[in-house]
């Protein structure tokens, strides 16, 4: 949630104004700017704790003054434990103090997601923070003797370069712009596979959903549905949890959607009432050129499994959006830290099983979480994501290759999930095969037809929408990977359109 900005050089003044108009998006709720000695801090914001004036950025403690983007969770035991009751209600009130006070120690301390920049004036150094899995985006952009820290690249007036900004705690020399990095991220604990069982599973996720939901200022909150496994559990969990009638749960209907017939069963079985259930139409072949472009603009990307994807995730956010909430939880990151992409055989003889998970949740800042930020904030909501927990990403170290696979001769994709929910959904879910978001709904067909109808590669149509978008700003870094790289999938993209034919009738839904 929120768009933060903080600029320093000769124009760091228009910079600023211009990169908050172009974050607006981010956060349509309010806008602030303040000088700070030769910075100008800039923040947009998204108002979900402490509605009032109260949650108010930039921030301020002492010499110190920073702007963050995220959610923590903990803020009020973080309080009660450091004696800062008498801060204002806004969870990220607790960043300032604690950075002062425990230093590099404070990424240790926030139990949320974050990322955020901190100008200590008495010292004139300028330091970054960004959570261990990289859920919020932060970059640094120079052109010409001005630099600027962004959530978004399409904010910037020019760009000469661009680098993210790395997990953890850096400082930006803002003399060079050089990143040194000061402090990793938290690590998860690798526990002993006694610890890491089905029940307890069951038991960090029920408390991960529950302290993404407690908030007393979020009066309803939406559930991202596709009826699949990872869904359908945080859906069923959020149904029987203590926020159950705050939720309201969004799905894809289209009586050729596999997903529709599997998420319509879940919220059947739940007995969910239908005034809290929220059908969404799948698009019209007419409307993909235009969706894609807004998803290609809102992500900043032109690689086919972000766009089709994000497709999904821009109409179900506008359709929350349009039923009044702002936060949204989503199944993201279950099949990279349970191992629901790929069986062991696909990992190569140069890759084990958990080396290649942890380089698809090492990639997840550029994938799935660019995504589902990119996508579901052009519409200012916020998904947050149970699966990636800091206490369940723990938890998960301590399960074995058994335990995602199984021993038998045919892999069970995210096995310990399937054991460890069995009791609590329907068993058509629990055997149901991994189906890409896209694929379930039906909108991975429409944008390959969609772009490949005259002729073109899929990446080709979608190089030239990301160029009509970003020619000017960005088209001479165009062959960045940022732009176009999803390391996990890119070696697919040549055949995923095979299955596909165009019928001689171009009309509808198809």
């Amino acid at each position: 949630m929120c768009g933060i900005v903080c600029a320093w050089g000769k124009e760091r003044h228009v910079w600023t104004r211009h990169a908050l108009d172009r974050l607006s998006h981010r956060g349509p709720d309010a806008q602030a700017l303040r000088d700070v000695g030769d910075l100008v801090v800039g923040f947009a914001r998204l108002a979900i704790n402490a509605i009032g004036d109260e949650g108010m950025q930039p921030l301020s403690q002492t010499t110190l003054t920073g702007v963050i983007n995220g959610e923590i969770y903990n803020h009020l035991a973080l309080r009660e434990e450091f004696g800062l009751t008498s801060l204002g209600g806004s969870d990220m009130a607790v960043v300032l103090p604690l950075f002062a006070t425990l230093g590099e120690g404070v990424l240790d301390r926030l139990d949320g997601f974050f990322s955020g920049v901190v100008y200590d004036s008495a010292a004139n150094r300028l330091f970054t923070l960004r959570d261990a899995i990289g859920k919020k985006p932060l970059f640094l952009v120079s052109t010409d003797g001005t630099f600027m820290l962004t959530s978004a690249l399409k904010s910037a007036m020019r760009v000469e370069r661009f680098e993210e900004i790395p997990l953890g705690l850096c400082e930006i020399d803002m003399e060079s712009g050089q990143i040194i990095q000061r402090a990793l991220p938290r690590r998860p604990t690798p526990l002993s596979a006694k610890k890491s069982t089905p029940q307890a599973l069951v038991t960090t996720m029920r408390r991960s959903i529950n302290k993404r939901t407690a908030c007393s200022d979020l009066a309803s909150f939406a559930v991202f549905v596709s009826g699949g496994l990872d869904s359908s559990i945080i859906a069923t969990l959020v149904h029987e949890g203590p926020d159950r009638d705050r939720a309201h749960y969004y799905y894809f209907d289209d009586p050729e959607s596999e997903d529709a017939h599997y998420a319509a069963l879940l919220l059947a079985d739940l007995g969910v009432p239908a005034s809290r259930i929220h059908p969404v139409s799948v698009p019209m072949m007419s409307e993909m050129p235009e969706l894609i472009s807004r998803v290609v603009e809102a992500t900043e990307s032109y690689n086919p499994s972000i766009i089709s994807n994000g497709i999904g995730t821009y109409l179900l956010a506008q359709s929350a959006r349009a039923g009044g909430h702002k936060v949204a939880l989503g199944g993201d990151g279950a099949d990279e830290m349970f191992c629901g992409y790929f069986d062991p055989p696909d990992f190569g003889p140069d890759r084990s099983w958990d080396t290649s998970r942890a380089r698809l949740l090492a990639d997840l800042q550029r994938t799935e979480l660019r995504r589902v930020d990119g996508a579901a904030m052009a519409y200012g909501i916020e998904v947050r994501c149970p699966f990636l927990d800091h206490d369940l990403r723990d938890l998960a170290q301590g399960f074995t290759e058994t335990d995602f696979y199984g021993d038998g001769p045919q892999p069970i994709r995210k096995r310990v999930l399937r054991q460890a929910f069995a009791a609590h959904l329907p068993p058509e879910i629990i055997a149901r095969p991994k189906q890409s978001f896209d694929r379930g709904t039906g909108i991975q067909r429409l944008m390959i037809l969609c772009c490949t109808r005259a002729g073109d590669s899929e990446t080709d149509y979608l190089h030239a929408v990301w160029h009509s978008h970003f020619r000017d700003l960005l088209g001479h870094l165009d062959a960045d990977p940022y732009f176009h790289s999803y390391p996990a999938f890119d070696m697919f993209l040549k055949t995923r359109g095979r299955r596909y034919t165009l019928p001689p009738e171009n009309t509808g839904k198809m």
